[in-house]
């Protein structure tokens, strides 16, 4: 029994970690692809117009804020999965 429990805590684990990384990777390609987006506006001209460039930069701002808290993210889940962090 207790092996058949400790299977079912091993595949639902398995199952959140694979939904994670699925869902932290497309979060990642759509902010870069955002940046991309918002960067490439800006070098086409929209720096001419100050306070469109300024909401542009704002949104940079905000995705890179995004991708660093994704990031942190990853770390505490790769901490969790070596085992330097115990959940309790």
């Amino acid at each position: 029994m207790f092996h058949s429990i400790r299977w079912r805590n091993v595949c639902r684990f398995e199952t959140v970690h694979r939904d994670f990384v699925s869902i932290i990777s497309h979060e990642h390609r759509t902010s870069l692809a955002t940046l991309k987006a918002l960067s490439e506006t800006l070098q086409e001209g929209t720096l001419e117009d100050p306070s469109i460039a300024h909401r542009f930069l704002d949104r940079i701002n905000s995705e890179l804020g995004s991708l660093t808290v994704m990031v942190h993210e990853l770390l505490e889940h790769s901490r969790i999965e070596s085992g330097k962090v115990l959940l309790s």
